[in-house]
């Protein structure tokens, strides 16, 4: 992705006491003159830490899933 623009997204949700993330990373569609951009799902796994969801934790769980 050298050079491109992107940006990270992320959808938190949870399931009975299970509290889980996704994050995706998002291009611009530059085929065809632009349009709808391109979204991958990068990493989606339930919090490390549910007993706590705060910016440090969230923080965590994405140095953790991306490592």
């Amino acid at each position: 992705m050298t050079g491109r623009p992107y940006s990270i997204v992320f959808d938190g949700w949870s399931n009975d006491s299970t509290h889980f993330l996704g994050m995706f990373v998002s291009l611009p569609n530059v085929c065809k003159g632009g349009g709808e951009p391109s979204m991958w799902l990068l990493a989606l796994a339930p919090m490390l830490d549910e007993t706590s969801f705060d910016v440090a934790t969230h923080y965590e769980f994405i140095l953790e899933t991306l490592n």
